[in-house]
């Protein structure tokens, strides 16, 4: 189900980019956004972190061995729309060996069902230029 889901993360995505949305000069205002996801201050790791904004096309990012993500518009145009967002995180599927086991360096982190919905608390209010949101989560 997990599978499914990142599946179709990664398919709107690629539909975004390819229909252009945000691609021309009448698309949304953006700022460029990077940040940290923690759990229990251990990094979150190859997690998918969606920024949603009031209205228009979200964002989406993915986070690496460190809990470090950058934010993607478009699959070509980095950033996410100025404005308020509901942030909410997804957890990655599990990279195995011809064998079906668990690479080694490729550890996933159970995110808490809480900070997978909107209903999760987790907001950003992205400027224009730069941003860093930092999340630090608590599983319980």
């Amino acid at each position: 189900m997990r599978f499914r889901s990142l599946s179709l993360v990664v398919i709107l995505a690629l539909l975004l980019s390819s229909a252009g949305c945000g691609g021309g000069a009448g698309g949304p205002a953006l700022g460029t956004v990077t940040g940290k996801v923690m759990l229990d201050g251990q990094p979150v790791q190859k997690a998918t972190i969606i920024f949603t904004p009031e209205s228009g096309p979200p964002s989406y990012g993915g986070t690496n061995a460190q809990g470090e993500y950058t934010m993607m518009f478009t699959a070509d145009k980095a950033g996410a729309a100025v404005g308020k967002h509901t942030v909410t995180l997804e957890a990655g599927s599990q990279a195995v060996d011809d064998n079906g086991k668990p690479l080694p360096d490729q550890q996933i982190t159970k995110i808490p069902k809480k900070y997978t919905t909107k209903a999760g608390g987790l907001t950003a209010e992205v400027k224009a230029g730069a941003n860093t949101f930092d999340f630090k989560l608590e599983a319980k």
